[in-house]
């Protein structure tokens, strides 16, 4: 069975490298907020051996803090069905822009930084508030 795993690295990688390491089995790398994840295809049996051999893979590319595996057919039927976008609440807005929360619900207000209502709490999708990092 094929599972879809993502590893959590730390900065201490060469990303050229581990571009190369990961492309046999489909693997991508981007920047995250605490260093690097890569997003990679890995075979196996079980649930418990794709982990194992998720881990054996991520490990040669650096020190991997975060490790998580789920069936590249539940990964694609979730993309399919158009699951959600992670979702940030405007004080953990604030804390990634480093900008104070009132700056945050201007932006809102303002519709420079897209969010939606629901009841009365703002959500803003996470991939906006990582494209307003350099603001």
């Amino acid at each position: 069975m094929e599972y879809t795993a993502t590893a959590h690295f730390a900065t201490n990688i060469d990303v050229d490298d581990v571009i190369e390491m990961f492309a046999p089995y489909h693997g991508a790398i981007a920047d995250s907020r605490d260093g690097y994840c890569a997003v990679y295809t890995v075979e196996a049996a079980t649930l418990s051996d794709a982990l194992t051999e998720a881990m054996t893979i991520a490990s040669r590319a650096g020190t991997v803090y975060a490790l998580g595996a789920e069936s590249t057919d539940f990964t694609d039927d979730q993309l399919k069905h158009g699951q959600l976008p992670p979702l940030v609440s405007v004080t953990e807005a604030a804390e990634w822009l480093d900008i104070s929360r009132q700056a945050v619900n201007e932006r809102l207000q303002a519709g420079t930084l897209p969010g939606s209502k629901v009841g009365n709490t703002w959500v803003i999708p996470l991939y906006a508030v990582l494209a307003n990092l350099d603001d």
